[in-house]
């Protein structure tokens, strides 16, 4: 799993030398909310200086509608904080756009993390209910 924290410059360990097909492939990452489908699609380099045991990207989030998709700068908004799906993908050059694309390298989650407005601000608990179970309201 690949977490992603708001407002920062993220590190991001894989493996994708090893199911590359192209030598020097640019890569296309694919970013899709769990919760809306919003998809998130940008270019990051390789950064490692030991391909041969992990590959090395820098992910930003930037904290405002700014983006340099082609290095690695997204703007996930606050409210879309939570679970996202990814696909990395190979590319014989820089691109935005997923069929254009050799073959898929990685497929797994991603959990996006900030400080969004928590949604369940009071919690209620009633054990009054005659039948035995439990009444539980968020408001």
């Amino acid at each position: 799993m690949i977490k992603l924290n708001q407002n920062a410059e993220n590190t991001v360990v894989l493996t994708l030398t090893e199911s590359q097909t192209l030598t020097s492939p640019y890569y296309l990452f694919e970013l899709t909310s769990v919760l809306t489908g919003k998809q998130e699609l940008f270019n990051a380099s390789n950064i490692s200086t030991a391909t041969s045991r992990y590959d090395m990207f820098q992910i930003t989030l930037s904290g405002s509608t700014s983006e340099d998709v082609n290095n690695g700068v997204i703007y996930i908004p606050q409210n879309l904080n939570g679970f996202w799906d990814y696909k990395i993908y190979e590319a014989t050059t820089q691109t935005l756009i997923a069929s254009a694309t050799t073959s898929t390298l990685e497929i797994g989650k991603c959990e996006v993390i900030g400080s969004a407005t928590t949604i369940a601000d009071v919690y209620e608990y009633d054990t009054t209910n005659i039948k035995g179970t439990s009444t539980y309201v968020y408001k």
